[in-house]
């Protein structure tokens, strides 16, 4: 029998409903709209091409080569050019398309993704986001950057080669913003963060716990909106992704990779999403639209993963009613299973 579950930091609705799917589904939806894709011998991001983007913002070296780029988007959606403006014409607001885009070549091997990388290799992506961070923050007009990372077609990444991105926005996104302002609710009426609540009565109950360390914990979210959804959490209460101890990144590095290979084995190398949730600019110009000096208690940095199993269906996209045929317990249990 399906069941209706709250989000509770987002306070949205899904339908948990497992008779529309017995078993685990596997592979990915098909890209509706296909990129072009590139291989191993016309790709823009293995080593010798280096030409084909812009100059390197960062560069992790190893031996004679690199192990890791970071440069900007060669066709950004905002630029770093410009002031804070804005204004508006009758009933409709704008503002200067400012910001930043910049992308993280993570491996210099065409071939290989999270699931085939050491957690090594994956612990100094994560240093090299948190560099990144810092120093976009260091631009008072950049109020909040989301970290991001697409694995196939499906999940919205043209190219084959491993890589992640980030965005710097002057303003906080939406669902970023009404996520904010619900920790700092919880926070407010009990002087809890809700996430550190939520983590501890997973760990508590166990069924939803794919795998944990003394650092971190990868578990499936009660109201899970996609099949496998995972979330990844330090065990320690903290706002900012810029905060996390060298320890704490190895922690992850290793639950990520562990994480990428079992939905491997349990999907067939399926596309996903990948998105950071930390702390926005805490010395923006403008003033944060919530109270955003009590984030350092209400909010508690995590990492999300989204297999893209299915297409959003008409109900969805009407409602944003998700409809999950795949319970969060039953996802858990079948990733705890795997080798």
């Amino acid at each position: 029998m399906s069941e209706l579950r709250q989000d509770p930091l987002h306070q949205r609705w899904v339908v948990i409903a497992p008779e529309r799917n017995r078993r685990p589904p596997t592979g990915s939806v098909q890209d509706s709209a296909p990129r072009a894709r590139h291989g191993a011998g016309d790709c823009p991001f293995c080593p010798g091409s280096e030409a084909l983007t812009p100059p390197d913002i960062r560069r992790v070296e190893s031996g004679s080569s690199w192990r890791i780029r970071v440069f900007p988007h060669r066709e950004p959606a905002l630029g770093v050019e410009g002031d804070l403006e804005a204004g508006s014409t009758g009933l409709y607001q704008y503002s200067h398309g400012l910001g930043a885009q910049e992308l993280v070549v993570e491996t210099p091997d065409h071939d290989r993704d999270w699931q085939a990388l050491e957690p090594d290799e994956v612990a100094q992506v994560l240093a090299t986001w948190q560099l990144r961070l810092r120093d976009l923050y260091r631009d008072g007009r950049l109020e909040q950057v989301t970290i991001f990372k697409g694995h196939g077609a499906a999940a919205g990444a043209p190219i084959d080669h491993a890589h992640s991105q980030l965005l710097a926005t002057p303003f906080t996104p939406t669902t970023a913003k009404v996520a904010y302002e619900r920790a700092i609710e919880v926070w407010k009426h009990a002087r809890s963060c809700l996430i550190c609540d939520l983590l501890r009565q997973a760990l508590h109950d166990g069924e939803r716990v794919v795998a944990a360390d003394k650092h971190s914990a990868c578990v499936t979210p009660y109201a899970s909106r996609f099949p496998f959804e995972l979330r990844l959490l330090p065990l320690r209460h903290s706002h900012d992704f810029c905060d996390a101890s060298e320890a704490e990144l190895a922690s992850m590095a290793r639950l990520l990779t562990d994480a990428c290979r079992r939905l491997t084995l349990a999907l067939d190398d399926p596309a996903y999403n990948l998105v950071l949730h930390t702390a926005p600019n805490p010395h923006p110009l403008r003033p944060h639209s919530y109270e955003a000096g009590l984030l350092q208690h209400a909010w508690h940095w995590h990492l999300d993963i989204f297999p893209r199993l299915l297409a959003p269906a008409g109900h969805e996209q009407a409602t944003g009613l998700y409809v999950n045929p795949t319970p969060p317990e039953e996802a858990a249990a079948f990733l705890r299973g795997l080798a």
